[in-house]
């Protein structure tokens, strides 16, 4: 499944404001573009701002995904690993990329950050639609399936390890933010 992608580089664009209405006009513009199309940004907070105006330019539900944390350390450095955590929270590079919290929303575009499936496609890049929310008995957020091309595929939550501090680690379960981005704002390397 190759397709060809158009990209777009927004570099000086006001992005300070949640109501400045040129953020709402370039929303508007990047949701009108094709599946196809990546608009590439300069900071993870320009791609933030521009995920949210994106976000409100779409009328179904907003659905918070939070992630599932557990630590794997000594006991005494449980404390401090989760105090160091609530710190970078604010800064997903400190923590590979991952957001605790992620907003997303039926018919948002997404992207995937990681290869997820290689025999059928889902790579790094895929470019796709989220079609549905399904929920697990308790009611958690088990999976989010997507429309990539013609077909339908289920992203279920992935767990990932990193380093909080030596002998610290983070177990994060995340349903899906460490293999789904908002499509509507990439910047290479990320996201969310």
């Amino acid at each position: 499944m190759t397709m060809m992608c158009n990209y777009y580089v927004l570099g000086l664009v006001p992005f300070k404001s949640k109501t400045i209405p040129s953020r709402a006009e370039l929303a508007k513009y990047v949701l009108d573009q094709d599946t196809n199309s990546l608009v590439i940004l300069s900071t993870r907070e320009h791609c933030k701002s521009l995920n949210g105006a994106c976000l409100d330019q779409i009328g179904s539900e907003e659905i918070i995904c939070i992630a599932e944390d557990s630590f794997d350390c000594a006991p005494g450095k449980k404390k401090k690993a989760q105090s160091k955590l609530t710190k970078l929270e604010d800064n997903a590079s400190r923590t590979p990329g991952q957001e605790h919290q992620l907003v997303l929303k039926q018919d948002c575009r997404v992207m995937l950050t990681r290869n997820f499936d290689v025999s059928t496609g889902l790579v790094n890049g895929s470019l796709g639609r989220i079609s549905e929310f399904k929920y697990d008995p308790d009611g958690k957020l088990d999976f989010v399936q997507v429309q990539f091309g013609d077909e339908l595929h289920d992203i279920e939550r992935t767990t990932s390890k990193f380093e909080i501090f030596p002998g610290a680690f983070i177990y994060r379960k995340m349903p899906p933010d460490y293999c789904i981005c908002h499509h509507g704002a990439q910047m290479s390397g990320n996201l969310h």
